[in-house]
């Protein structure tokens, strides 16, 4: 038996159990990753799968150590192990998961505002609805639910390897963005580890969209593919309407190959708006003869490309010159997804005006 392997079944004897071992734990971890990179690609298989079936049979209810067996999965999986079997059994745990730390967390913070206490970081084993539980108040509440308070103790653990899972397999991914249950547990956690989650179902997959150039009387239809922020967005959708011709700004192809999720590194930081994106809504006051733009309906920078209004079947932004220069720091929040927004057409001249009126008629009869 080689050294990764038997380091990987030591660890999933170790998480066994309420007294779980923590030093063995942590020197099996330790193993793992340092017999990783000279294991073979069946080795590596051989000690994924055994990572995998202790995950498979875990119980919230057991209350064990298991949470450091799915990071240590997911560090693998970011290391390049295969992420399809590890997900499965990551979604098929997590609701429970979700539910219970959303539990545990609602009974610490019953009755406390925000800002009623000041809690260090060191003192602080969880933040909640933006909202920090300290070690006190976790403890004062532990006897009366044991698995939630395990559940909420190791969310970034259960979390974090979800997260590393689904963004390297697309189908898992769409799974999880069309499961609303799942969704919903995520976010009723609020501002808290789980937020990773929250922002990675807004992820638009093979997404049709609609982009309508007010200043220019055009409109493209767009397919907007692993965009989860609107960061991404508002580079990627102006990249694609400069090259068909609409005047706007360009950014450097390094940048671009950054926010696509094609590339680590980029001579410049930053990324520089090339339009104003608005929803469907500010068609009226953008079209006036005395345009005053409704910054009210705007698509911020720091939104979700899902809160963008579907309209006629496709997500539709209407979109203008910059009100002023804006920028932003390249990044992405997820850099194994990739993302990209291509146009599929342009709408002939009749076409754009006949959809410009159906939009006047929507939005005057609202």
């Amino acid at each position: 038996m080689t050294d990764l392997i038997s380091h990987a079944r030591a660890l999933c004897l170790a998480v066994d159990g309420v007294d779980w071992r923590a030093e063995a734990v942590q020197h099996a971890i330790v193993g793992i990753h340092s017999a990783w990179s000279d294991a073979s690609q069946t080795e590596r298989a051989e000690a994924m799968a055994s990572l995998v079936a202790r995950l498979s049979r875990a119980r919230l209810e057991d209350a064990d150590g298991v949470a450091h067996l799915a990071i240590t999965g997911g560090a693998l999986v970011e290391s390049g192990a295969p992420a399809r079997d590890l997900g499965e059994a990551m979604l098929a745990l997590l609701p429970s998961v979700l539910e219970a730390a959303r539990r545990f967390a609602s009974r610490c913070l019953a009755g406390v505002e925000p800002g009623d206490e000041s809690v260090s970081d060191e003192d602080t084993v969880a933040i909640v609805d933006a909202m920090p539980i300290s070690r006190e108040r976790f403890r004062k509440h532990l006897a009366g639910d044991r698995l939630g308070a395990a559940a909420l103790a190791h969310l970034r653990e259960w979390v974090l390897p979800a997260v590393a899972c689904l963004t390297r397999d697309r189908a898992l991914l769409a799974r999880f963005t069309r499961d609303a249950a799942l969704v919903a547990k995520a976010r009723a956690l609020g501002e808290s580890e789980a937020a990773w989650l929250t922002q990675l179902a807004a992820t638009q997959l093979d997404a049709p969209w609609r982009a309508v150039c007010v200043d220019e009387g055009r409109a493209f239809e767009l397919r907007v593919d692993g965009v989860c922020s609107n960061f991404e967005l508002h580079a990627l959708v102006g990249e694609a309407l400069v090259e068909r011709g609409v005047a706007g700004h360009r950014n450097p192809a390094d940048v671009l190959d950054v926010v696509r999720g094609a590339s680590d590194h980029a001579e410049r930081t930053i990324v520089e708006g090339a339009f104003e994106l608005f929803v469907p809504a500010a068609l009226e006051a953008l079209t006036r003869t005395e345009r005053e733009a409704p910054f009210k309906l705007t698509v911020w920078n720091e939104g979700a490309p899902c809160d963008v209004p579907v309209f006629e079947g496709r997500r539709t932004v209407l979109v203008t010159a910059p009100a002023w220069k804006r920028t932003w720091n390249v990044g992405r929040p997820y850099a194994a997804l990739r993302a990209s927004v291509t146009v599929e057409r342009e709408l002939s001249g009749d076409e754009h005006r006949a959809l410009i009126a159906r939009m006047r008629d929507v939005i005057t009869a609202r």
